[in-house]
Order: structure tokens, then sequence, then C-alpha cells
């Protein structure tokens, strides 16, 4: 009989002058993690579609619990003020809003008949404007929502041309 355990660390560092600076490692109750956000208190969230939640870290690492997403999260953002959750749904291919609370309170673009998930993979917030950027990797697409999860825009098409995308996988905004 063979069996065998895998180890899955996140890890923190702080970019104190250069190198980057190690604080934490955050290895417990993770399986599969593919997406990280850090709350402005320093709070880490991470993603885990293995586990069907998102679990949550101290800055230290030290575990603060987790919260139960069973459509497989894939990524997780926050919103500008800290008071929305932006999770990417692998099982359903959709991107659920929650509340200060990890209430679910709707589904970005629900309803709107431009926005036509695939598979979103990741997503991010512009802080400074409230955009919510979600990469759909299967569909070769960047939609845009404002903060309420209204859309707003979607730009790129499968190809190779200026402004084309194949694939995307992720985005980061300033």
């Amino acid at each position: 009989m063979f069996s065998s355990v895998m180890a899955v660390t996140v890890m923190t560092f702080v970019a104190q002058f250069d190198p980057l600076t190690h604080v934490a490692s955050m290895t417990t109750d993770l399986r599969d993690p593919s997406g990280v956000a850090v709350m402005a208190d320093g709070t880490v969230l991470v993603a885990d579609p293995a586990l069907g939640r998102i679990v949550r870290f101290d800055a230290s690492g030290a575990p603060l619990g987790s919260w139960p997403v069973t459509e497989g999260p894939i990524d997780i953002a926050v919103g500008p003020t800290g008071t929305h959750y932006y999770v990417s749904l692998r099982d359903t291919a959709s991107v659920a809003i929650y509340d200060a609370t990890f209430t679910r309170t709707g589904f970005l673009g629900e309803g709107h008949p431009l926005v036509t998930f695939i598979g979103p993979t990741d997503i991010a917030v512009a802080h400074n404007t409230g955009i919510v950027y979600v990469v759909d990797s299967d569909g070769d697409d960047v939609y845009a929502f404002n903060s309420s999860g209204t859309f707003a825009s979607k730009f790129g098409t499968r190809g190779e041309g200026n402004g084309d995308v194949m694939h995307p996988s992720a985005i980061a905004v300033d």
C-alpha cells in the first residue's frame, strides 16, 4: 500500500527594500490553493477549490478559520472599502459577490446578456475606482464591472493580433 502526503504552503513576503523579506508561511488547512487576496488589516484570504472554501490567515500565518464556498472557489478579491468580496466559481462559471460578513448577495453581471462567463479565473479590483476586472480564461475575454456588480465593459477577443487574447489567465491593476 502506498500513501503520500502533500504539504501545501502559501508564503507571505514584505517588500522592505531588496530582497523580499519572508514573514509567514501558511500551511494549515490548504489542499489546492489557487487565489490569494490580502485585506487592509493584513488578513490573507486563500481560495481553495479542492476544499470548497476560502481559508483565512492573519498576517503572521496563523489560521483564523474559513468560509464555505462549495462551488469550487478559484480566486478571491477584496473591494476597495473592504466591505465586499468577489469570488470566481469553477463549478458554476460565475463570480459571486459577498458582503462584509461573507454572505452572498449576488453575482457580477447577473442577468446581463453580454456577460457569458465560460471559465472565470482571476479577479482584480482597481482600488481607486472600484472597478472589478474578471479574466474569463476559457471565454478569451476580460470583463469590467462597477463595484456594485453592474456590467461596464468587455474587451479582448480570441486571436493573436493587437487587443486579442488566447486563454488569458491573470490580471493586475494599479
